[in-house]
């Protein structure tokens, strides 16, 4: 859903417990992410980091794995549980665009 609610780019950061296979049914579950790509653009980096059970949520590992994927000047980090109006990329660019102008 968060693919057809942000048209630009993605990197995405997943944190995998436990069998080592876990970590190719995410990697396969994000490739059937059709609304992410088309067949010129890949628009979703991912990251996949492996933990042991016992570890504790690494979520400031995460994050700057994520965002070493990013090559833009300007990104937005988000978690799981924002979901970005239909309109935010647009607003974003556009504010973005005029301050440029300036």
């Amino acid at each position: 859903h968060i693919c057809e609610r942000w048209p630009g780019a993605l990197a995405v950061a997943v944190y995998v417990k436990g069998n080592p296979q876990k970590v190719l049914q995410v990697h396969r579950r994000v490739e059937k992410f059709s609304a992410c790509s088309t067949d010129n653009e890949v628009r979703i980096a991912l990251e996949v980091l492996h933990g042991k059970k016992e570890e504790p949520y690494p979520i400031n590992k995460l994050r700057n794995l994520a965002l070493g994927r990013v090559s833009t000047t300007h990104f937005l980090l988000v978690d799981i549980d924002l979901w970005p109006s239909t309109e935010l990329y647009a607003v974003l660019t556009r504010s973005l665009a005029a301050d440029m102008a300036v």
